[in-house]
């Protein structure tokens, strides 16, 4: 019986469980950059604004008829209200909405359009579709546990964990602590 070699067993299973994490990881890193920054803009969706300004009308079908020309707005009005004396707010197909702002005589345009592949890596990240995705979320969660502890044993030395591994292993866990005892 031949015996194990521990440090070529675990530097295969961290190389093949390394290749198996590498989808999760980038769609994880993506969406985590999209959703840190979601108070400079929406990572779920494209929100295309316009303005343009209009005479006064005397009936609301003369003021609806000018906003789907002026604004090239294609198909059925799906509603309308009026929010305030001042404010109407009309309602388009493909998640489209004018507000007419009879105060400023304008027309404000919002286009809410998905952000077709960011917007479900968005999803997973934040856990949305729970059922199995739970189970390939906590999957990964363990394969990165197992990925983190077994690079400490990757590499024997100076370069290792008794070296230059460990001053590093020691700036990874002292950064998250320091912002954890600021929140505190």
């Amino acid at each position: 019986m031949s015996k194990i070699n521990f440090f070529r067993l675990n530097r295969n299973l961290h190389r093949d469980i390394g290749y198996l994490s590498i989808g999760f990881t980038l769609i994880f890193a993506l969406s985590g950059l999209a959703l840190n920054h979601r108070d400079d803009w929406n990572p779920n969706y494209v929100m295309t604004k316009k303005v343009v300004k209009v005479p006064q009308w005397e009936n609301e079908e003369k003021l609806i008829s000018f906003a789907k020309e002026s604004l090239s707005l294609n198909g059925k009005m799906k509603g309308k209200f009026w929010v305030s004396s001042n404010e109407l707010k009309l309602f388009f197909p493909e998640d489209t909405t004018v507000v007419y702002r009879k105060d400023k005589g304008t027309l404000e345009y919002e286009k809410i359009t998905p952000r077709f592949l960011l917007r479900r890596f968005n999803g997973l990240h934040l856990n949305e579709l729970k059922s199995w995705w739970i189970l390939a979320s906590d999957l990964y969660s363990v394969f990165l546990i197992y990925l983190a502890i077994s690079a400490l044993f990757m590499v024997k030395g100076k370069y290792g964990i008794r070296g230059r591994g460990g001053i590093l292993t020691a700036i990874g866990l002292i950064i998250p602590a320091f912002f954890f005892f600021q929140i505190l």
